[in-house]
């Protein structure tokens, strides 16, 4: 199994003290949490000192690997308007992850270390005379880092028409940059949600290409879904197609759940919904692992396949459905997070818009479910009856998801 990162919530921990912070990271870590992601502020801004120390110990306590996103240093980013100015920033951004580095030592926290950046802006449109200097300024922050054994990856951007092209928003850019990165503690960490949207609106790849693949040292799933008060638990928003790609070329780097926590905050959605994807994704990751020993994994492109987030699994054998207490012939049974389909040799007395209670039996798992009937399809052989699923509450949708994504022993 990959280790699993995500953000630290400093929304909901900022004004505990250091006992309750440890037994809220301890839940993170009896999850599978295995890496956390802080925000490079807390490091340089004087007002959060006594936070600071109070979170290391805290962290210290339960061990996790620590990654740092980093931006302005002292007025320093990746964006270089003159040499000077290059030459200024990589020495301020080296002094300060010696620094963290250092204070992480105190604390036994030092090991696996990374550091994420993004390219720098190209407003002026020069993107080749950006992309050099960003090159320069990478090539020299891993060639000093690794001493230390830290990783620095650079993260996939977004293209934003208004305020212009940046380096890393396509994948060629990053491909030029590995091939004059050798370093093996420069990387990729590859923002899913970014380089979709680049593929989708502005035809860039939506993978890499293989060369690069041993330089993503990070993955970013964008988690927008669980955000939302009405959405079904176990069902959050994951780049499906990017991660059958990942299993596919057996990655090995790390998995990074991304929330916006304020939006949690604001929403007031239960904070399970955090905890449930990270159990999510296991089992996402395990079917498409059995999957591809299997079957082999296929990558689909078009814009349906890409806009469905769920898998259907299909039961041939196996499987029984009893629909208001009345066993009905199917000839297969599909069932995803959302929906049921059956498809039998004769039609049935089913009316669109009705309830029905529906008893699934697969091998040794068995659930209920309330649901409403929304499609009726035929052809000349079959019947297809689809049902949505209505039943919401926590334990039935972690029952409909261990049957979805359950694999052979």
């Amino acid at each position: 199994m990959n280790k699993i990162a995500m953000d630290l919530d400093f929304i909901k921990i900022f004004k505990m003290d250091e006992e309750q912070m440890v037994e809220e990271l301890k839940k993170l870590k009896e999850l599978g949490i295995m890496a956390l992601i802080l925000p490079y502020e807390i490091f340089i801004n004087k007002e959060l000192m006594s936070f600071k120390e109070i979170l290391l110990k805290a962290l210290s306590a339960v061990q996790f690997e620590l990654y740092l996103k980093v931006g302005s240093v002292k007025k320093y980013d990746t964006t270089f308007k003159s040499d000077k100015i290059l030459l200024e920033s990589i020495v301020i951004h080296k002094q300060f992850v010696f620094n963290t580095f250092d204070l992480l030592s105190k604390y036994g926290l030092e090991n696996g270390m990374k550091v994420i950046y993004e390219g720098g802006a190209c407003s002026d449109g020069n993107t080749a005379l950006h992309l050099d200097k960003n090159i320069m300024f990478f090539r020299e922050m891993a060639n000093t880092l690794g001493k230390i054994k830290v990783d620095i990856l650079i993260e996939t951007l977004q293209t934003d028409i208004a305020k212009g092209r940046r380096v890393g928003d396509r994948w060629q850019d990053l491909e030029i940059m590995m091939r004059n990165i050798e370093n093996e503690n420069f990387g990729i960490c590859w923002n899913m949600k970014n380089t979709r949207v680049n593929y989708l609106e502005y035809n860039d790849r939506m993978l890499p290409q293989k060369q690069i693949n041993e330089r993503i040292k990070m993955s970013t799933f964008s988690n927008v879904n669980a955000y939302i008060k009405e959405r079904r638990p176990f069902n959050v928003e994951l780049q499906i197609e990017e991660l059958k790609y990942l299993i596919s070329i057996e990655y090995a780097g790390v998995l990074h759940l991304e929330y916006i926590y304020s939006m949690i905050e604001e929403m007031n959605v239960s904070y399970q919904n955090v905890y449930d994807s990270v159990e999510y994704l296991k089992y996402v990751i395990h079917y498409f692992i059995y999957e591809k020993e299997k079957n082999g994994l296929v990558i689909n492109y078009g814009m349906d396949q890409l806009k469905r987030k769920y898998v259907r699994r299909r039961f041939k054998e196996d499987a029984l459905a009893i629909i208001q207490g009345y066993r009905h012939k199917f000839r297969n049974i599909e069932i995803s997070e959302n929906d049921i389909k059956l498809i039998m040799g004769e039609k049935v007395d089913f009316k669109i818009g009705e309830e029905y209670k529906i008893m699934l039996r697969v091998k040794d798992r068995a659930i209920e479910l309330l649901c409403v009937l929304i499609i009726i399809r035929n052809d000349v052989e079959n019947y297809e009856y689809v049902f949505k699923i209505e039943d919401m509450d926590r334990d039935t949708c972690k029952k409909i998801v261990e049957m979805v994504y359950s694999v052979e022993s």
